[in-house]
């Protein structure tokens, strides 16, 4: 990196006989080597807040669990059996995609090494669904 003297001592070869301009070129330079660093500080500043709203944006987007789940069984044409493995029983399969059941720890372990999807969509928290009540409790008549 070339510093302010470097500079100061290259541009006093062609000075002429003013014994201003040296100062002047010093203070024109302190001026523009001012501005860069601003520049470069504000340039740092704009991409460091863009990255961070593009990470805000790609996070906001990210799929359901269930519905990421879901669209890799479509994709690869998988049923709830081939799910069993993933999920221990075919009724667990049914619980979580139902969404009556969270997933576990060793049902997103077992996702993303079988099916790669992703552990920031897998580990999100989400609402389950209350499970349907037996109708012969419900009669009150």
């Amino acid at each position: 990196m070339v510093t302010k003297k470097q500079i100061m001592n290259w541009a006093s070869i062609g000075f002429g006989s003013d014994k201003n301009e040296p100062k002047m070129f010093e203070e024109k330079l302190d001026e523009l080597l001012h501005q860069l660093e601003t520049e470069v500080r504000d340039r740092t500043q704009d991409e460091i807040f863009r990255t961070l709203k593009q990470d805000k944006e790609i996070n906001s987007v990210l799929p359901h669990p269930i519905d990421a789940i879901e669209f890799v069984m479509e994709q690869r044409e998988l049923n709830q059996n081939d799910m069993i493995p993933y999920f221990g029983s075919k009724s667990r399969v049914s619980e979580v995609l139902n969404k009556v059941r969270p997933l576990s720890k060793s049902m997103i372990r077992r996702l993303m090494a079988g099916l790669e999807i992703l552990a920031e969509v897998l580990i999100q928290e989400y609402e389950l669904s209350q499970p349907k009540e037996d109708n012969h409790e419900n009669m009150d008549d």
